[in-house]
C-alpha cells in the first residue's frame, strides 16, 4: 500500500517481496488507479429553510421584512411550498442566517430543516378547528419537533416529551424556553415505552420519529439536513 498509495517505499528497503514491489511498481500503480472509484461530485448548494415561531409572535411575511431589512435580497426568500410555516432563502444567501442571528436568538426563527418539519405537520397540520388534546412525543430530543408540535398546537393541548437521555433532555429544555413553549411543552426524563398511558388521559396522538427524519441529509451548520420528500401532508390525527 505505502508503494502504491502511500508514502512509497522506505529507501532502505530491502529483500525478495520489496524487489517483486519495485519490479512491479508501475503495474500495481496503474491497476490501483482502475479500480479507485471516481471521485464524489462538488455538492449542489442547498438553501436554508427557516420554521417562522408563531410561539414568539412570528410570521412567514414579519420574519421577510426582517430579513429584507437587515440586507437579504427580497428574490432570495420565498415561502415553501409545502409547509406553512417554513421560509427558504436561497443557497446563495443562506450563510447570512446562522445560530447567531437575531431572529434565531430571539426564537422567532428556528432553524430547521425540511425534513425535520414533516413528522409534526404529518401529524397536527390542519386539525380541524374543535380538536383539542395533549400529544406525547415518544423520542423528543433535542427537541425541534417538540415545538414545532407545541407550534401547530397552539393553546388546543400540551406536548409531553421523552427521553431517557438526561444530557439530551437538557437540550429540549433549552431550545424549548428559547421557542417561548415552555408553558405548553412538559419534558419527562424516561422510557416511552414505559408510560402507563392511563397517566395522560387526555393524549390523543403520539409523535414518534425514532430514526430522526433529517438524519444523514446534507447539513445546514446543524445536526439535521433538508431534503424533498413528499407532495403531500396527511394528517395522522383521528375523532375518536
Amino acid at each position: 500500500y505505502d508503494a502504491v498509495a502511500g508514502r512509497g517505499l522506505p529507501r532502505r528497503a530491502g529483500g525478495k517481496l520489496i524487489s517483486a514491489i519495485k519490479a512491479r511498481l508501475a503495474d500495481l500503480k496503474a491497476a490501483y488507479a482502475a479500480a479507485a472509484p471516481p471521485p464524489e461530485p462538488e455538492r449542489e448548494p442547498i438553501p436554508r429553510y427557516l420554521r417562522c415561531n408563531p410561539l414568539r409572535g412570528a410570521t412567514r411575511a414579519s420574519v421577510r421584512a426582517a430579513l429584507v431589512a437587515g440586507g437579504v435580497a427580497d428574490e432570495d426568500i420565498s415561502d415553501d411550498g409545502l409547509l406553512s410555516e417554513l421560509l427558504v432563502v436561497a443557497p446563495g444567501a443562506a450563510s447570512t442566517v446562522h445560530g447567531g442571528h437575531a431572529l434565531v436568538e430571539s426564537g422567532a426563527v428556528i432553524l430547521q430543516d425540511k425534513a425535520s418539519c414533516f413528522p409534526a405537520a404529518a401529524l397536527l397540520a390542519d386539525l380541524p378547528p374543535d380538536w383539542r388534546g395533549d400529544v406525547l412525543d415518544a423520542c423528543a430530543a433535542p427537541g425541534n419537533k417538540t415545538t414545532h408540535a407545541a407550534a401547530l398546537l397552539g393553546t388546543r393541548g400540551k406536548v409531553h416529551a421523552f427521553d431517557r437521555d438526561a444530557r439530551r433532555l437538557a437540550i429540549l429544555e433549552k431550545r424549548v424556553a428559547a421557542a417561548g413553549a415552555a408553558d405548553a411543552v412538559a419534558a419527562i426524563l424516561g422510557d416511552f415505552l414505559a408510560v402507563d398511558a392511563a397517566s395522560f388521559p387526555a393524549a390523543r396522538a403520539v409523535l414518534v420519529d425514532p430514526s430522526c427524519s433529517g438524519s444523514g441529509m446534507p447539513a445546514l451548520e446543524r445536526t439535521e439536513g433538508g431534503v424533498e420528500i413528499s407532495t403531500k401532508t396527511t394528517p395522522l390525527w383521528t375523532d375518536s
